[in-house]
């Protein structure tokens, strides 16, 4: 697809647009369903694991139903129709690399409709954890809720959640539920990583998995039981095709080939800072970005520190 011309890029779009138009449920009504019948059905006796991926807040934003997808309009929402066509376009701003800059009017209705998107899912798990109540499951149940990514809308000239390892995107929740173990009402500011979900789980209940050699992360049990850890390093990447205000950025054009305009980007945490590394395909460093991101305790990540040999001095460099 990265070599289709723009009108070809833009007939696809709107096929999209027009295909998904009527769609309000991504599929969170049957889960449901499916999740009474399972527990209906199933030897509550037997251990048990269950994966559920809620996709509610993913785009298409605005296939949700009405009550959701309009919640958190401050003002009359518009036309359903409307909400259809900023919806199909969040998802050829990813898919097709943004055809157009979004407008701020644009932006704030897709936000409005992810935010619905989270709420719906917030709903969703309520339904399921009361399903587990009712039948005696949830005491006996270790429940994590966690998310894979955030979204941006504008950020740094971005939508989505594409080619980029900003904080918007990167640090995220994770809620767990552990009777006996979990004190109630507890809160924990140390950052971890969903790679310390497995070791965790592992030390505690004994996953029949690979050797802890091979597996990323740490167990995070102290924790979860209240007590101090030391903050560990934490790395991610993201391998993903340039987008393409990207792109433009360093003067790749949009029918440049896949080698070209695919990047690399790596973030390494280390207490307050966090540094960023952009390399294009063939090796080469195209940016290098530091931050600090405890006192930008909103995100913006817009002071870049990179040049500063104090803070390079402390060990940042990879």
């Amino acid at each position: 697809w990265r070599g289709f011309y723009r009108d070809e890029v833009y007939l696809l779009h709107r096929f999209w647009s027009v295909y998904f138009h009527r769609k309000k449920d991504k599929g969170g009504a049957l889960l449901v369903s499916e999740v009474k019948n399972w527990v209906a059905s199933a030897d509550h006796a037997r251990p048990y694991f269950m994966f559920l991926n809620l996709m509610e807040a993913h785009t298409p934003y605005h296939q949700l139903p009405d009550k959701y997808a309009t919640r958190y309009f401050e003002d009359e929402p518009p036309p359903r129709g409307v909400l259809a066509k900023v919806g199909s376009d969040s998802v050829a701003q990813q898919l097709f690399w943004r055809l157009e800059p979004a407008g701020k009017k644009s932006m704030e209705m897709a936000r409005a409709m992810y935010d619905g998107g989270v709420y719906y899912d917030d709903v969703i798990t309520g339904e399921v954890l009361e399903t587990l109540e009712t039948s005696g499951l949830l005491g006996n149940t270790i429940v994590i809720l966690l998310s894979d990514h955030g979204e941006l809308f504008g950020e740094h000239g971005l939508s989505g959640h594409e080619v980029s390892l900003y904080e918007p995107l990167v640090r995220t929740f994770m809620a767990v539920s552990w009777k006996g173990l979990i004190p109630k009402g507890l809160k924990v500011s140390t950052p971890v990583s969903v790679n310390d979900v497995f070791p965790t789980l592992d030390e505690r209940i004994g996953v029949d998995g690979p050797p802890a050699a091979r597996v990323q992360g740490r167990s995070i049990a102290p924790l979860l039981r209240g007590e101090a850890m030391t903050e560990s390093f934490r790395v991610a990447e993201s391998y993903q095709p340039m987008h393409l205000n990207v792109a433009w950025k360093y003067n790749h054009p949009f029918h440049a080939p896949p080698d070209i305009i695919t990047q690399t980007w790596v973030a390494l945490w280390d207490g307050a800072y966090k540094l960023v590394r952009i390399h294009d395909a063939g090796g080469r460093l195209v940016d290098e970005m530091l931050f600090d991101v405890v006192a930008d305790r909103v995100c913006r990540e817009q002071a870049d520190h990179a040049l500063d040999p104090v803070v390079l001095e402390q060990g940042l460099e990879f």
